[in-house]
């Protein structure tokens, strides 16, 4: 309650699309640092990042970085990713409509805008350490997202190929040791709309073994009429699930392992050819446009102070796929009234439908020796083993 409160958000176009928003947070509720919260001294806490592959002040970074923290997140209400467009310079993050949740990304420039997944991406998103390899999956719900950095520029050095347009670093809330904490959010709108978003901290061993669970499911009607097949278009059908178990036996060594889950029937996105009138919530398609995508994901994360020194281990593995089918040109074949005159010919006697049916398999091992010679040497080295499948 109080100042973690949201009653109303509208959000959308016309139609409008109505959501009544509620937050609530009971007990001892999943903690994170407070990196750019205002104290109540009227002081700014410290914004702290990890550009550089090290936890330093964002003001101590030479680099061009923007940082969301958890207030700032909070405050934005974004539902994925692609929300918190707009809010930094040279960067653009889009939504690619021929695949789920696919961004198109791009910083100064540099980006991808295509399914393909034979072509990775020039802007890296990376999650909880796990870099992803395609644009699938890419726009990730922002529920159990506390820290959100954006570098620009080319990031080759740090994170390795595929970075040369930045980086855009995802970090989710992580087990808290010793609390218990609930957190959930829910949404309710027109077209049936019903978000559910729900996560729980359980402390296992004091100051040594935590677990931290959730899930979310997002269900929503189409608000695109479809006067061919009937019903609507632009369904929305989400469900996705995650587990955290977070491991710190000693002082100097933490290990956090994480299992993500998702599974999305929604229709792929509704589209209008806009030829027979200028009503763009008006959908002619005559081939059934949905989307079939699971996706399970692995992380391990470990961290080893071998006093002056510590070894960094992050091992990733994504298994995912994905069938999407879609009405591109939105209509149906071109009829004739007088065997030369179309009556609808929203490309004249063309029809684009796609069906893509794809599996994608990804596997990474990250090693890295990181440590400080005196406050103005540092070092970083390792090595980084990539694999990955696609059929």
């Amino acid at each position: 309650g109080g100042e973690n409160m949201r009653i109303l958000k509208f959000t959308g176009s016309a139609p409008p699309i109505l959501a009544a928003t509620l937050c609530a947070f009971a007990a001892a509720p999943i903690s994170s640092i407070a990196y750019g919260a205002q104290a109540d001294n009227d002081t700014i806490e410290e914004i702290v990042v990890t550009s550089r592959r090290r936890a330093e002040s964002v003001q101590d970074v030479p680099l061009a970085v923007t940082a969301f923290n958890s207030e700032d997140i909070e405050r934005i209400s974004p539902d994925t990713l692609r929300d918190i467009d707009g809010r930094m310079p040279n960067v653009f993050i889009g939504r690619q409509t021929a695949g789920p949740q696919m961004g198109a990304v791009y910083i100064r420039g540099l980006g991808y805008a295509d399914v393909e997944k034979n072509i990775p991406p020039a802007v890296g998103v990376i999650i909880d350490g796990v870099f992803q390899g395609t644009s699938t999956g890419q726009l990730i719900d922002m529920f159990d997202v506390e820290q959100v950095e954006v570098n620009r520029g080319p990031q080759g050095v740090l994170f390795g190929k595929n970075t040369t347009g930045g980086t855009i670093v995802v970090k989710r809330v992580q087990p808290e040791f010793n609390e218990f904490g609930i957190s959930i959010a829910g949404e309710l709108g027109n077209y049936d709309r019903t978000d559910l978003k729900g996560r729980v901290n359980i402390p296992i061993v004091t100051d040594k073994l935590a677990l931290k669970i959730g899930g979310i499911s997002k269900q929503r009607d189409g608000y695109y009429d479809n006067i061919t097949l009937g019903g609507s278009a632009g369904d929305i059908d989400y469900q996705s699930a995650t587990a955290a178990l977070k491991w710190q036996p000693v002082e100097s060594f933490v290990a956090t392992l994480t299992y993500d889950y998702l599974k999305d029937r929604s229709d792929s996105v509704a589209m209008d050819a806009r030829y027979n009138g200028d009503d763009p919530f008006v959908n002619e398609n005559d081939f059934d446009a949905q989307t079939k995508y699971d996706q399970d994901m692995v992380g391990l994360v470990m961290d080893w102070d071998m006093g002056g020194v510590t070894l960094h281990s992050i091992t990733g593995w994504v298994d995912s796929s994905d069938w999407v089918q879609q009405d591109f040109d939105s209509a149906t074949l071109a009829s004739f009234d007088d065997d030369v005159t179309p009556t609808i010919a929203p490309t004249p006697l063309a029809q684009l439908h796609t069906l893509r049916d794809q599996t994608y398999e990804q596997f990474s091992q990250e090693l890295r020796l990181s440590g400080s010679f005196n406050d103005n040497w540092h070092f970083n080295v390792g090595g980084f083993y990539w694999d990955a499948e696609i059929t």
